[in-house]
């Protein structure tokens, strides 16, 4: 009589982005001669990230095979191509010397997001210009850089110090200096609204004004 076992895992390495979860099929068959009760554990993980099995105890009949779940969470503040090892062990009840484990590397995927700081509103005569600073901020998890695009509601005149940021990391800034110039003629209590909007280079359908 033999106690033998055998692990696989449906793919050693998959990605997913912060604060989600991806699952791994994991797979004990009993390669023994006769039936056996298998108990399983898995290894901690760090850093806010955390994980399960679907289930923690087999009983497996002679060539049988059984699947279950490992769920890895995967931490908020994760930074692109952060990971983890995980590692699940499967131990024969009848024998804790036949045991077998498996690993799997979980990785952060990169999110795009940006945040704009804008400036106070400004009061100005008519034939004078107004300077206003606004502060580009990456609030993504990884390094990207930002088209810039301006507009002025009343099609005032303007001008501004850059086009794109330059390449910023996490929680990185930058400023945007625009000079806006007030018509001559302008009537008193005429309001000009002036907007930027930011698309991110790393993914463009990620838009902020």
């Amino acid at each position: 009589l033999e106690r033998r076992l055998s692990i696989s895992v449906d793919t050693p390495t998959k990605s997913q982005f912060p604060g989600e979860t991806i699952s791994y099929d994991i797979t004990v068959e009993n390669i023994g001669n006769y039936e056996d009760n298998v108990s399983l554990d898995n290894n901690s993980l760090d850093d806010d990230w955390s994980q399960n099995l679907s289930i923690y105890a087999l009983n497996l009949e002679y060539l049988d095979s059984q699947t279950f779940q490992l769920n890895v969470n995967i931490g908020e503040n994760a930074y692109v191509d952060d990971n983890f090892g995980s590692i699940v062990t499967a131990i024969s009840d009848g024998d804790s010397v036949v045991e077998v484990d498996i690993g799997a590397t979980t990785y952060a995927l990169q999110y795009a997001s940006v945040d704009i700081v804008t400036p106070s509103d400004v009061i100005e005569e008519p034939y004078r210009d107004v300077i206003f600073i606004f502060e580009i901020y990456n609030s993504g998890n990884g390094p990207d850089s930002f088209n810039i695009t301006g507009h002025s509601s009343g099609n005032w005149t303007f001008e501004m110090d850059k086009d794109i940021t330059t390449e910023l990391d996490r929680f990185g800034t930058d400023d945007v200096e625009v000079i806006v110039s007030v018509p001559a003629g302008t009537p008193v209590g005429t309001i000009d609204t002036f907007t930027i909007t930011v698309d991110s280079l790393f993914d463009s359908t990620i838009i902020n004004s």
